[in-house]
């Protein structure tokens, strides 16, 4: 057994490797009584620890901010702490007929009925967002009917609409720009589509607003105006997908940027590596063996194997 005294008359030498044999005595003593008494040992809490704690929760996934609000109005924005169970297919029917005639009659009661739109040569409706009404009222799981995709769509389908209308107006008459409207529609469309690629708003129908704003004389004749129509129009039908849709469903699944689950993300060893161009070759010992290398067997015409 250690003993102190002979420890406080030792040379200093001898007294630092007894002070490691008397540190490791105590050790080995503490974990042997553990074991004995089936008391694990816990570590004291520290006012540092629990003031780190509530920072580090949660911190590769930022909380939601409509989380913030009571239950009873962040389901109106779509917000669930749990994801709501799968409805029965006439409930879906249900909704979707429901939703789809509110947010139609919503649109066309606002622009037939108030006379500032109607003074102003506004069509009753932009025929686009029938198509619209079958993904955010029907298909309401699906990207492409996310607010995201839904207003960024549109405005940069009639944006792109607009602008092409307005180049081939500089032509000198009108009837040369009805013989090349076919080639102004074309433009106009396909660019929309580029454009909604290259900033993720990809809506189909906004394909048919970009085309509208060239080949109906109505929504040519409004102009720069037709923007403004395009995201009212939006915000009405997005109004009626929010109060509908949440009843009994959720939308949207998404605001801006989809949410990607953890168990979802591939492993870190298994992502690119963005700091080389170069391809990954394996190692010539784990290389998959060629065909060309490998001994095989050649028959002669005696017979004989080669």
């Amino acid at each position: 057994m250690f003993d102190f005294g002979d420890w406080a008359r030792a040379p200093q030498s001898s007294k630092a490797r007894q002070w490691v044999e008397a540190r490791d005595w105590w050790s080995h003593s503490v974990l042997l009584t553990n074991a004995c008494t089936n008391k694990p040992r816990v570590a004291k809490s520290t006012p540092q620890r629990a003031a780190v704690a509530p920072i580090l929760v949660g911190i590769d996934q930022p909380r939601n901010i409509f989380s913030y609000l009571p239950p009873w109005a962040s389901r109106w924005f779509g917000y669930r702490d749990v994801h709501p169970p799968p409805r029965p297919v006439y409930i879906i029917w249900l909704w979707s007929w429901i939703g789809a005639f509110c947010g139609i009659a919503l649109i066309q009661a606002v622009f037939e009925q108030a006379q500032y739109f109607v003074r102003r040569g506004v069509p009753g409706i932009v025929a686009s967002y029938g198509a619209s009404a079958v993904l955010i009222y029907g298909a309401i799981d699906a990207p492409l009917a996310q607010p995201r995709a839904l207003f960024g769509g549109h405005f940069f389908g009639a944006l792109t609409g607009v602008i092409v209308a307005k180049l081939f107006g500089l032509l000198p008459t009108e009837e040369r720009f009805q013989e090349l409207s076919w080639l102004a529609g074309s433009i106009a469309c396909a660019t929309a589509i580029v454009v909604m690629q290259m900033t993720k708003t990809t809506h189909p129908p906004a394909g048919a607003t970009a085309l509208l704003a060239v080949v109906n004389q109505e929504i040519r004749d409004m102009g720069w105006y037709y923007l403004a129509i395009i995201l009212l129009t939006s915000t009405l039908a997005f109004v009626v997908a929010l109060l509908v849709n949440n009843i009994q469903r959720r939308y949207p699944v998404f605001w801006y940027t989809p949410a990607v689950p953890a168990h979802l993300r591939p492993p870190e060893d298994l992502q690119p590596n963005s700091s080389s161009d170069q391809p990954i070759e394996s190692s010539p010992d784990t290389r998959t063996p060629s065909l060309m290398n490998e001994p095989k067997n050649i028959v002669s015409d005696a017979g004989s194997t080669v």
